[in-house]
């Protein structure tokens, strides 16, 4: 929360920014509503999947699609922040998850 308000300090400070085109415009709007179609998916589909079989694909989708990063690097962050996540919170941690249909 510190951290988004200090981005949002220097965000209105320092305003370099033109005023953006319609193709900016309709670029962030899809950016906004895929975001939010992801997250409300994953909300959705995670108790029945269980968490690396829905976490792997949306933090690829986020990485590449919303980040704009190459596929590459888009696939090696999607598993590799799922299994960091997974080894932190389900086997340092013990946060039970629900069961996938595949028992992980």
């Amino acid at each position: 929360m510190i951290l988004s308000i200090g981005l949002l300090v220097r965000s209105a400070h320092f305003q370099r920014e033109k005023i953006a085109g319609p193709a900016a415009v309709s670029s962030k709007s899809f950016k906004l509503v895929g975001t939010a179609a992801a997250l409300f998916l994953f909300a959705f589909v995670f108790p029945y999947l269980g968490f690396l079989i829905t976490t792997i694909p949306l933090m690829i989708f986020l990485s590449r699609v919303i980040g704009e990063m190459k596929w590459k690097v888009s696939l090696a962050i999607g598993f590799l922040t799922s299994l960091a996540m997974y080894a932190l919170f389900k086997i340092w941690l013990k946060v039970q998850f629900p069961m996938g249909p595949w028992g992980f």
